[in-house]
């Protein structure tokens, strides 16, 4: 992988890691942003058919409207950062603490 096209990758996980941590408190808007950033890391992670169902758990995690059910946020948070962990293996990277810091500096930088 180029140097380039690794950064890119990282940039787009930074984004979905963003998205990640803020979808708790309020629902990602379904915008072409999103769908985009998801695209572009399914066809770096080799676009597996039989793996697209972890882009589209992310999806469906972070857009899930609000309800009143007990721990809605905090549900909705966590399994968007499942998805999160699961994009970034199929990436190429190990989501441990260090790679997940490292999104984190990322974002500042966006």
């Amino acid at each position: 992988m180029s140097v380039l096209r690794e950064q890119l990758v990282r940039k787009a996980l930074a984004a979905l890691s963003e998205i990640a941590d803020e979808c708790g408190v309020e629902p990602a808007r379904k915008s072409l942003t999103l769908r985009f950033l998801l695209m572009f890391t399914f066809v770096e992670g080799g676009a597996d058919p039989k793996q697209k169902w972890i882009w589209d758990s992310f999806w469906e995690a972070a857009t899930r409207s609000k309800s009143k059910a007990p721990q809605d946020e905090y549900i909705r948070g966590r399994d968007a950062r499942s998805a999160l962990d699961s994009i970034c293996r199929e990436s190429g990277y190990q989501p441990d603490v260090d790679f997940l810091s490292h999104l984190r500096k990322q974002r500042e930088k966006l």
